[in-house]
């Protein structure tokens, strides 16, 4: 599965990343949170970067076994000023 998400981070300093997955009754799909730190490759993009503070975020996940049992994600993200959560996508 792939995740996209599209943002701007204008303290250009995005580092953990969090994401959950949920089944069709809204329960979360084990292990639960999926954690990254993503920190030295935020800052190494966004050095490289003329576009300010805009990103789009690409995360794929490998599924073992029938992917309908995933319903919908919830990603997290935090940088130096704090903590977004996203809405909750359906797929």
């Amino acid at each position: 599965m792939e995740i996209r998400i599209t943002g701007f981070d204008n303290t250009r300093s995005l580092g953990s990343l969090s994401f959950t997955f949920y089944d069709a009754a809204g329960n979360a799909i084990a292990p639960g949170a999926i954690r990254a730190d993503a920190t030295k490759d935020f800052a190494g993009y966004f050095a490289g970067s003329g576009l300010g503070g805009i990103f789009l975020l690409r995360a794929t996940f490998p599924v073992n076994g029938n992917t309908s049992g995933v319903a919908s994600c919830e990603a997290t993200l935090t940088n130096s000023a704090g903590t977004a959560k996203t809405q909750r996508s359906f797929f």
